[in-house]
């Protein structure tokens, strides 16, 4: 687990072996669970002190000061090579540069502003911010799961490593605690981020013929998103 917090956040985890952390990553959303859980907390205590607005940004910072940078900048390169013209190799190349294109900053952006509304409209219920760090890492999870791996980088460990008999009881997990939280809404947030990371990981397939970290990061950053507008629904 203490791999897996290493690579997966900013947190401190010890040291750092890519391979046992990509063994470890049946637990993501356990790991989720964690990062909600302070993410929430924080969040429920800047919404008594602060205007919602400003509140919401703070917790928006705090969630990337725990988590790092590296899925939203997965998400950037996704987009760069998913709005990249011509063949898989050509696209696969552009998500692999290192300069940031307009797309990746445009998608980057509205998931920032995304969850800052939402997370304004929810007035950082710890709750619902829970559950839907949880959704990220289970969608995370899925794409690892289910995604085909490049001929090389961190993605093809995470993918030929991860215990693929053990997902099952991660995703039980994730529903278990989800609807102990927040009932038949939670249960709901979960079914949408996973319906997400499956679109994503088809998407990554057909443009790149395959899935790598930046697309697994940017699944973590839209199935999130796509949890909290899912928990914004009253029934």
């Amino acid at each position: 687990m203490l791999e897996l917090i290493s690579f997966f956040t900013a947190l401190p985890g010890g040291k750092q072996s890519l391979e046992k952390a990509a063994k470890q990553s049946f637990l993501l959303p356990v790991l989720g669970g964690l990062v909600g859980l302070i993410v929430g907390a924080f969040s429920l205590f800047v919404f008594k002190f602060v205007p919602g607005f400003l509140a919401a940004l703070l917790t928006a910072v705090f969630l990337y000061f725990i988590t790092g940078l590296n899925h939203l900048d997965g998400l950037s390169d996704f987009a760069d090579g998913l709005y990249t013209w011509g063949s898989s190799e050509r696209k696969v190349k552009a998500m692999k540069d290192t300069q940031t294109g307009i797309a990746g900053i445009t998608f980057s952006l509205f998931v920032i502003l995304f969850f800052v509304f939402i997370v304004f409209l929810i007035n950082g219920n710890i709750f619902k911010i829970l559950v839907a760090e949880v959704c990220a890492k289970t969608a995370m999870l899925l794409a690892i799961s289910l995604g085909k791996p490049m001929k090389t980088g961190m993605g093809k460990v995470f993918i030929e490593n991860l215990n693929k008999i053990a997902v099952p009881f991660s995703i039980l997990f994730s529903l278990g605690l989800s609807f102990a939280l927040l009932r038949y809404l939670g249960l709901l947030a979960v079914l949408t981020s996973t319906f997400s990371s499956l679109i994503i990981v088809r998407i990554a397939h057909s443009n790149f013929g395959a899935v790598n970290g930046d697309v697994i990061g940017a699944v973590n950053e839209l199935s999130r998103v796509v949890s909290l507008v899912t928990l914004l629904i009253r029934i």
